[in-house]
């Protein structure tokens, strides 16, 4: 399937410009003041109206995601922090929050969630038996290497890719690579992200995988609508409707947090906006994230939802062993991901 750029052909359009990469492709780009400076960043133009910028050195993770010229992202007040500047262990444990913010944040790679500690599973020294997990895992932003990026134009449906790999280890520890790749159609309005985690070290490690997509204004706004698809809640943070519609920011809200449990093969969460016509869908197949949590954001200041497919649904490592949910990977195991994410209009009723 081919894209149409401002409805016109793409193969005819060095008819009336300079060609495809005038309107849609990749730019490698430094960031260079502030807290994000140093990082790199692919800007990825799809030809579309659908514009994002991929965080080389955050797990690949997407930073600002805009449609049309307008930011739907959630971005925090600290900006895109650079991985040197963050302390994983810091603030008690919570120091994933210095840094977190924009349409994607990565965590894991073998634990999620609030801080927690557990045994090692293999014969490591007595230092590394017991281990403690900052909230969301060391895995998160992690420097990243370059695989591949650009715009490829020679096939039968053009696309703009990159591709990114990154390791969480310690020596005499365990080892567990990302592998990742994002592509979009040109002209279209749908990203798709394709993950691998393997075990590349020499003993068994946990595997925990959650993708913190963070949605904002004007895409979050009074009378938003949520739609979880086929999934079920088990779990509320506290007592509320979980799919309630949004409503305006209140300085003494609370931020909320359930959990639902995917039944489709396919899993899909919708989030549409009918005021500004502005909608997201996420879809995975739900046997690789059989989960979702759900953060509302409801405060003035700190507002936004968050989507958060994962791999386990329960609130510690012991909730995901007692459910069978704590994945092990053995040496040279791996486990595979894919996610689709499409800017649409608001689903009519």
């Amino acid at each position: 399937m081919t894209f149409a750029i401002a409805g016109h052909d793409p193969d005819r359009l060095h008819e009336v410009s300079a060609g495809m990469s005038t309107f849609a492709g990749a730019r490698l780009v430094t960031l260079e003041d502030g807290a994000e400076r140093g990082m790199r960043v692919i800007e990825v133009r799809s030809g579309g109206g659908l514009d994002f910028d991929v965080i080389v050195d955050r797990c690949g993770d997407i930073g600002r995601l805009a449609c049309d010229g307008q930011t739907l992202s959630w971005h925090a007040a600290g900006g895109l922090r650079s991985p040197w500047l963050m302390d994983a262990d810091g603030d008690a444990g919570q120091g994933f929050l210095r840094g977190y913010g924009g349409f994607l944040n990565t965590c894991g790679f073998d634990h999620i969630r609030q801080p927690d500690q557990d045994s090692a599973l293999s014969d490591l020294p007595e230092e590394l038996a017991q281990q403690c997990f900052p909230l969301h895992g060391k895995g998160a932003f992690q420097p990243s290497v370059i695989r591949g990026y650009g715009l490829n134009d020679d096939v039968e449906t053009p696309y703009v890719f990159c591709e990114i790999e990154c390791v969480q280890a310690i020596s005499f520890g365990t080892t567990l690579r990302l592998r990742r790749r994002i592509e979009t159609a040109v002209g279209s309005r749908k990203i798709t992200v394709h993950d691998e985690v393997r075990n590349i070290g020499t003993v068994a490690a946990t595997h925990m995988l959650l993708y913190h997509f963070n949605l904002g204004f004007p895409l979050v706004a009074s009378g938003t609508e949520l739609n979880m698809g086929d999934s079920a809640p088990i779990w509320h943070s506290a007592p509320h409707d979980a799919l309630a519609p949004f409503v305006a920011p209140d300085r003494e809200a609370q931020n909320l947090i359930s959990v639902f449990k995917h039944e489709a093969v396919t899993a899909q969460v919708r989030v549409d906006n009918r005021s500004t016509n502005h909608g997201i869908l996420f879809e995975y197949p739900s046997d690789q994230l059989p989960y979702c949590q759900l953060l509302r954001m409801q405060s003035s200041g700190i507002y936004g939802i968050g989507v958060e497919p994962c791999t386990a649904g329960g609130r510690t490592r012991q909730d995901a062993r007692d459910t069978g949910d704590m994945i092990v990977l053995q040496p040279a195991q791996k486990r595979q991901y894919h996610l689709s994410i499409s800017l649409t209009k608001p689903q009519t009723t």
